[in-house]
């Protein structure tokens, strides 16, 4: 039989006396195992009495059952109110409307409440501290927050003082409200009008939680301090809020600051300031410490739960401690722990970072398997896991379960695959789940559309990516730095500078800024064009928009300036940067350096070379090889050599990039002999050499008019390991045909392919005009209809050559109709 069909007990009281007797005796006891069906019976014989209980047990059934804290009881108490004032004869006090009043505010019926308490002043009875405190209450818990305050005002009119509950009330209405700053001031009002009661432990530990919710950790602090001196005793609260609104804030020194001043104070943490303390060390990457405090908080005897072990987990596994993943895991199933749907989503997280995305899978299954419900973010990690190793097919696999267990895909599960396809070029899969997603109701972000532009460019479909990036617009998302550097990267790469400029000029007329790597993927590409002035215009707009140049920025603008051979304005950005605080490095000077010798100004690159080492730099291989280069340039070898030995002395090692330049000084300045013996001591010390070191020299025994020597530095190359290129058949060729040896050359020219060789474009103007120069008219028209049969360009040089000798003046004009029908056109339209 159920408890709604209790019989009533056979002792039943009767009179008013037994029955008020037995409510005060059960009220007293806490009503611990009263049933609100039995509350109606007793309810009922009292309603009956004759003389009826006094109204002291009618408020104390009505309290017993709204002290049972059960919404759906409340209607069963009005219903008693109401019954009373029906039967009559009971005068009910304020104690009585209080109650009622209580059960309404907790209905979030504060409404009725204030309808009771009209009804209480109809019938004469004075409402008390109590009772506005009640509504004060309800007003704050369905967010009426400024009623509230307003009936705070109120009160004393109506001849109720505020007591320090009702401040407290108040205060917690208005913080949870967010409204800690009129919080801040009701507490003040306390100090200041009060002389009966002052702020106590709930009033500042409201405000502290208050304002650490807000983030205003600052005014905690001093609340706390406040506290403090004012003698109130913190407790757990108070230090666990603390340091709540401390870690939250990041600030993790404080925050362990107060752990130790709550465990110095005697003060017992509770296991959730453990967790928070444990947290903000795993957070900072502190694992020692945590697991110290872990230690702590069981020989205290709390147990150590779930989130506990989730921190551990998550803080190790940003730390790529596997092992302590694994073995963190382990204890705490050992501890009889259940691990929920976090800890096996962050062992996942830390398999799929080894590399071990099969296993995160297995996890995943035993999960299921467990009766945990894998969500969003546990799939996401293991499509993402499978992603970084490069298995995009098992992640679309990954996907398709999600959805055939009806999970809807997020935006971040899009996200990461599309995010993958575009780094694989694969642009059309990306292109499908771009639209997949958005048919699934699933709006693009401009993440999302800035992942996908970015991909657009990279492989140069710029128009495309302008279409989406209009697209993009038009649907109303707004672009951010993310969404236009690719776009200005591209116009960049195809040359298009004017129009990445205007790219960012609409940026900031939009607002949005770009951001150093925009700035400097601009000004890079107008350097590269030999557009360094207006570069130097982009590093003016970028300073003018509070984007701080680095290093790269002021190097690519000098480097841009000496590309232009204007190093004056090149040193200018050096002194300019220089006065900002930032300090060349070893590139910045290489490049000046480079920008000198161009001009032919090797000697005051020296000077930069010494000022360079005077600031503590030392210069490197670059540096080295682009001085030496420039002194070889302006004859200056005797200073070439001494600086080479100066590079040996700091310890610099000297690279193939290094020989070469000194071959190549050595033979421009006449001084074949030198460079053959420098060659020949690299061959014996088995130091490093590349085809080009015998293309230097063969070209220079060419020039000398050493044929043979030539021809033997060439037919050695293949005994050092070497295989002579298009340059270095090039080279002996215009040698070969120079002295005369055509056929020689021609059985060089025929051997070519047959070593793996094939002739380009220039080797065939330089054969055409060498043949030409020697009036070996019908060779050069062969080499001419190569020219054209593989489609090549002449060169200028040919074509000045070709005009010259077949236009009408010319040594071959009648031998014009020869040659083939482009070229004479070219020669005719002259």
């Amino acid at each position: 039989m159920s408890s709604a069909a209790l019989p009533p007990p056979a002792s039943a009281p009767h009179t008013a006396e037994q029955l008020e007797k037995l409510v005060k005796e059960r009220y007293r006891s806490g009503w611990k195992s009263l049933h609100i069906q039995e509350a109606s019976h007793i309810f009922s014989r009292m309603l009956s009495a004759n003389p009826k209980p006094s109204i002291i047990a009618f408020n104390y059934i009505l309290a017993a059952n709204s002290r049972m804290r059960v919404q759906k009881h409340y209607p069963t108490i009005l219903s008693f109110f109401n019954q009373m004032h029906q039967v009559g004869g009971i005068d009910t006090n304020s104690c009585t409307y209080g109650i009622i009043i209580d059960c309404c505010c907790r209905m979030n019926r504060v409404d009725l409440g204030f309808g009771v308490l009209g009804g209480m002043l109809k019938r004469g009875c004075s409402p008390t501290t109590v009772t506005f405190n009640t509504l004060i209450r309800g007003l704050c818990s369905v967010e009426k927050v400024k009623d509230a305050a307003h009936l705070f005002e109120v009160m004393p009119k109506m001849g109720c003082m505020p007591n320090l509950i009702s401040y407290n009330t108040l205060i917690k209405g208005l913080c949870d409200s967010r409204n800690t700053l009129l919080a801040l001031e009701l507490h003040q009002k306390i100090g200041a009008e009060s002389i009966v009661f002052k702020p106590d432990l709930i009033t500042y530990n409201t405000i502290i939680d208050g304002l650490c919710k807000e983030g205003a950790t600052d005014k905690a602090l001093q609340m706390y301090e406040n506290m403090v001196a004012a003698g109130v005793v913190a407790d757990v609260f108070t230090y666990t809020t603390m340091i709540n609104g401390l870690c939250r804030k990041g600030d993790m020194h404080n925050a362990f600051k107060f752990f130790e001043v709550m465990i110095n104070e005697g003060v017992a943490p509770n296991a959730l300031t453990y967790n928070m303390i444990i947290n903000a060390y795993c957070k900072v990457s502190n694992m020692n410490k945590a697991s110290g405090i872990l230690k702590q908080m069981i020989d205290k005897g709390i147990e150590p739960n779930i989130v506990t072990y989730n921190s551990l987990i998550h803080g190790h596994c940003a730390l790529g401690h596997w092992s302590e993943v694994i073995a963190t895991f382990r204890e705490m199933v050992e501890r009889g722990l259940t691990p929920n749907t976090i800890t096996f989503t962050g062992v996942m997280k830390s398999l799929c970072k080894q590399g071990k995305t099969s296993d995160a899978q297995k996890l995943l299954d035993l999960m299921i398997t467990r009766g945990n419900k894998p969500d969003a973010f546990s799939y996401n990690t293991l499509i993402h896991g499978y992603v970084m190793e490069g298995r995009l097919n098992d992640a679309a696999k990954v996907v398709n379960s999600m959805v055939q267990k009806g999970l809807k895909l997020n935006i971040h599960t899009y996200g990461i695959l599309i995010n993958a396809y575009c780094k694989n070029e694969r642009m059309n899969d990306a292109l499908c789940l771009f639209n997949a997603m958005q048919a699934q109701g699933v709006i693009p972000d401009v993440i999302i559309y800035s992942t996908i532009l970015n991909g657009y460019c990279k492989i140069g479909q710029l128009e495309k990516a302008t279409t989406l990036f209009n697209a993009m617009v038009n649907q109303g998302v707004n672009p951010t730095v993310s969404s236009y550097s690719p776009l200005i990267w591209c116009n960049c790469t195809n040359g298009d500078w004017k129009e990445a400029i205007r790219l960012l000029e609409e940026m900031t007329n939009r607002g949005i800024y770009p951001d150093g790597v925009t700035f400097n993927t601009l000004i890079d590409a107008l350097c590269k064009e030999g557009k360094a002035s207006e570069a130097h215009r982009i590093l003016d707009m970028m300073i003018k928009s509070d984007v701080e140049p680095n290093i790269i920025t002021y190097t690519t603008i000098i480097d841009g300036f000496c590309l232009v051979n204007e190093v004056d304005k090149a040193l200018k950005i050096f002194d300019f940067m220089v006065l900002e605080g930032h300090l060349p490095n070893v590139i910045t000077y290489s490049v000046l350096i480079n920008g000198y010798c161009k001009i032919g100004k090797a000697d005051e690159g020296s000077k930069l070379l010494c000022k360079m080492r005077h600031s503590g730099l030392e210069p490197d291989t670059v540096t080295y090889n682009t001085l030496l280069n420039g002194l070889y340039k302006v004859g200056r070898v005797a200073c070439a050599s001494k600086l080479h030995k100066q590079m040996l002395a700091a310890g610099v090692s000297p690279n193939i990039r290094t020989t070469n330049i000194t071959l190549d000084g050595l033979c421009r300045n006449q001084r074949i002999d030198e460079a053959m013996i420098m060659l020949q001591e690299c061959l014996s010390q088995n130091k490093p050499l590349d085809v080009m070191s015998f293309n230097i020299l063969i070209d220079a025994m060419v020039t000398a008019g050493k044929i043979d020597a030539a021809r033997d530095l060439f037919n050695s190359i293949p005994s050092k390991g070497l295989k002579a290129t298009v340059a270095t058949y090039t080279i002996l060729i215009k040698g070969l045909i120079k002295e005369g040896l055509l056929d020689e050359a021609d059985e060089l020219f025929l051997s070519l392919e047959k070593n793996g060789c094939l002739s380009d474009s220039i080797m065939l103007n330089v054969i055409i005009r060498s043949l030409l120069e020697k009036e070996e008219l019908k060779k050069a028209i062969y080499f001419l209809f190569q020219v054209e049969e593989k489609r090549y360009s002449l060169e200028i040089s040919t074509i000045s050559l070709l005009i010259s000798l077949f236009t009408v003046d010319g040594k071959f004009h009648e031998n014009l109709e020869l040659l083939p029908k482009f070229f004479q056109d070219i020669v005719q339209s002259q």
